[in-house]
């Protein structure tokens, strides 16, 4: 609960004391797969192009394919990829500034006899020192090999070199805890930038703000207030069932875990990253899901599950008692994400009609806070519902930035706020384990869970709706959901 004093945390949203020198030093992409193609490329054009890096700020791919490429070959592969999304406007440049080289990264031998030779050759050609980035753009199999490699040949002995460690960390609290400590092993704190691009989103970082700078707000959002809370994330998009880790796995240890803290935790001491970090892991320590709700689903006739729901709790004081339902999956009827707090129903006094207030954060489609309340209508004496709405982009009148664009250039500026603490990502694993635990045992000993159909375009599958008729309610329509904010 916020405290009584009502400025308790506001002068921290003026005064936070957060690096904003951009150090410049070599940006080490280790792999050139999906997610540097379809973001980290993007992002660092895009950090060019608006003149927060400089042009000539070295890029360094190293990758080590099955079919080897020149490094003329995969400056083209990148220009190509970017001509896609972005304009043309320093293309040019950025294609000069991009180098690559081939090798095992898991390998010290490679790492010290030639990646690091490389790196030498790019900090002499541009007068640099230190401040080098290791992104971790690597299937996640890889992460420990690879930071243990990099250790051992000394990469992180100079304290400005950073690590930048992209989501999943670990399978499990065991397996996530095992990178942690090859993490610790080699790099202080202070090198060490656990990425999860949710916290790069501007809708999800208002939340902060929103919450903590008005009193009023923050002093309802408690179990005295609120009756549930909805966690809506379906995406509309297709994938490989068979090439899929499951919606479980890939969403809700990371994505969910950090939505949740973010609308949910109690009030951090200041805004510097270690106060932010020790609330957000307090709240995820008392946050247990409930493995006999979960709920699986599927489009497909193979692979795994493409769809999940399920219900989750909070042991502490403010949030005792009140449910959280959670939902995501593919090929969905609308791509959105939001939570809604549900407030709790007036006693019928004066107005028996009066529907329940609902408070939304919504992260998309027209991201922004909407809180759905009960007004007079005009000419009458009726009850009707009315949103007051603050859409970002019409309120500020711009257009958020892509996610990895403020995150990658937080690390650059050694800015930790928006990154996730080890603490964290161990709590998480250890909120979600029960299902997690489900999961694996039907994997490893043949008792294969229940998997629900459901069609394309559709909410999902109707099984769904037991976890919540169960408790005398029912999940939003999607497709009003979609539509509710336009």
């Amino acid at each position: 609960m916020i405290s009584s004093d009502k400025t308790s945390i506001i002068p921290y949203l003026s005064a936070a004391k957060t690096p904003t020198e951009v150090k410049k030093g070599v940006f080490v992409l280790l792999g050139k797969g999906n997610l540097a193609k379809v973001k980290l490329y993007n992002a660092l054009y895009q950090l060019k192009l608006q003149g927060d890096i400089d042009l000539d700020t070295p890029i360094l791919i190293v990758d080590n394919p099955k079919k080897s490429q020149t490094e003329s070959q995969v400056r083209i592969e990148v220009k190509n990829e970017l001509k896609e999304t972005q304009p043309d406007t320093i293309l040019g440049e950025f294609q000069q500034s991009l180098d690559y080289i081939e090798g095992d990264v898991t390998d010290v031998e490679f790492v010290k006899n030639k990646l690091l030779p490389k790196i030498a050759e790019l900090e002499g050609k541009h007068n640099l020192s230190g401040h080098r980035i290791y992104y971790l753009a690597l299937p996640p199999q890889f992460f420990n090999a690879t930071i243990k490699a990099l250790g051992e040949a000394g990469l992180f002995t100079d304290r400005t070199n950073k690590i930048v460690v992209e989501k999943p960390v670990g399978q499990d609290r065991n397996t996530a805890q095992i990178i942690i400590d090859t993490v610790r092993q080699y790099c202080l704190e202070s090198q060490a930038y656990f990425i999860d691009h949710y916290n790069g989103k501007e809708s999800i970082r208002n939340i902060l703000y929103y919450r903590f700078a008005n009193p009023l707000l923050e002093t309802v959002l408690n179990r005295q207030h609120i009756e549930y809370i909805e966690i809506n994330i379906p995406e509309n998009n297709t994938v490989d069932a068979r090439n899929f880790p499951g919606s479980f796995p890939d969403m809700v240890p990371n994505h969910v875990m950090q939505m949740l803290a973010w609308s949910e935790m109690d009030e951090p001491n200041s805004l510097n990253s270690k106060d932010l970090a020790t609330s957000k892991a307090k709240f995820l320590s008392a946050l247990k899901v409930d493995a006999d709700s979960l709920v699986l689903g599927t489009y497909q006739d193979e692979g795994n599950h493409l769809y999940c729901a399920f219900k989750a709790s909070v042991n502490n004081s403010r949030w005792a008692g009140v449910p959280i339902y959670v939902r995501t999956g593919k090929a969905l009827t609308a791509k959105i994400t939001e939570v809604i707090f549900h407030f709790k129903p007036i006693p019928p006094v004066l107005f028996e009609t009066a529907k329940p207030n609902q408070l939304t954060l919504r992260m998309q489609p027209n991201e922004g806070i909407y809180f759905d309340n009960e007004v007079k209508e005009l000419g009458s004496n009726k009850l009707g519902t009315k949103t007051l709405s603050l859409p970002y982009q019409k309120a500020f009148g711009l257009t958020s930035r892509e996610a990895y664009e403020p995150l990658i250039l937080e690390c650059m500026k050694s800015d930790q706020t928006w990154f996730v603490s080890a603490e964290e990502i161990l709590a998480s694993w250890e909120a979600v384990a029960p299902i997690m635990e489900r999961l694996n045992a039907s994997q490893t000993n043949g008792n294969a869970l229940t998997i629900h159909q459901y069609e394309r375009g559709t909410d999902g599958p109707d099984a769904a709706q037991e976890i919540m008729t169960r408790d005398g309610r029912r999940w939003s329509d999607l497709s009003e959901r979609l539509n509710r904010y336009q």
